[in-house]
């Protein structure tokens, strides 16, 4: 599965029809409540619960693995580092073998792994779900009244959404550099942690100057065509909150005051 495959694909699910805006919403909202809920089930749960909306979504059940499967490093050196290595002060301590390990600690450590579960899915789920083009819009109307006061809402959802459709073509240009590698001796086909990673460098300055090419044609084209930010600027897509989209912010807000009363 490449960076490409990652990114949002259509499912003909009914969440491709709720509001960019009420999506936005429930996955901030989810994701601030993985990190404020206070006991280990209850960030399961919340984690449970973009599991189930993956699922309600359509989204491919390998790419969830796979979301989980990249995070396992990350998961794995952080309860090492709170039940072994570092464990809290005055925390009591466990022998498994030779092995130190603080049961305090591994609760912790299993708490910071929830969070960034909790976090990571809901990222991929608004992006995996929504199309970077509607995910920008959406975004431009919530924070629209930002920029009243001077903030420059456009201009940042702009780059966002340009960013977002650089990924696939970057990993695709990535693909292309390491097969040329490949096809004239290079190490990426090597065994070895060493030989892998020394192989990369020669393909990160031609990646670099390819991204650098890309951008600057992107940059031509918007002032060819006239592109002045958000002035004098109609919108293609006129969009309505309906019950569907209520009934998901609700259940966001829902799920925060749940994780914030919560006793911890």
């Amino acid at each position: 599965m490449t960076v490409a495959s990652a990114l949002y694909r259509p499912t003909a699910s009914f969440t491709e029809g709720l509001d960019p805006r009420a999506k936005i919403t429930f996955g901030i909202l989810l994701a601030v409540s993985a990190v404020v809920a206070g006991p280990v089930w209850l960030k399961a749960a919340v984690v449970l619960t973009g599991a189930v909306f993956w699922l309600v979504a359509r989204l491919p059940l390998r790419a969830l693995a796979l979301t989980f499967a990249s995070l396992s490093i990350f998961i794995v050196g952080t309860l090492l580092l709170n039940a072994v290595i570092a464990p809290p002060v005055g925390a009591p301590h466990t022998f498994i073998g030779p092995v130190s390990m603080s049961p305090v600690g591994l609760v912790v450590g299993l708490r910071m792994s929830l969070q960034i579960i909790g976090v990571i899915l809901s990222l991929a789920l608004l992006v995996r779900s929504t199309s970077p083009v509607i995910l920008a819009e959406g975004a431009e109307r919530m924070f629209r009244p930002l920029a009243r006061i001077g903030v420059p809402t456009h201009e940042a959802v702009m780059m966002f959404s340009i960013t977002l459709r650089f990924i696939p073509i970057l990993a695709q240009e990535f693909t292309r550099l390491q097969i040329a590698q490949i096809s004239r001796g290079g190490g990426a086909h090597r065994r070895g942690l060493r030989a892998r990673a020394a192989s990369v460098v020669p393909i990160l300055l031609p990646l670099l100057i390819a991204t650098i090419v890309r951008a600057k044609d992107i940059a031509e084209a918007m002032e060819a065509r006239g592109y002045r930010g958000s002035v004098g600027r109609s919108e293609i897509r006129d969009y309505r909150l309906r019950r569907a989209d209520w009934s998901l912010m609700a259940l966001g807000v829902a799920l925060l005051v749940v994780a914030s009363c919560a006793p911890r």
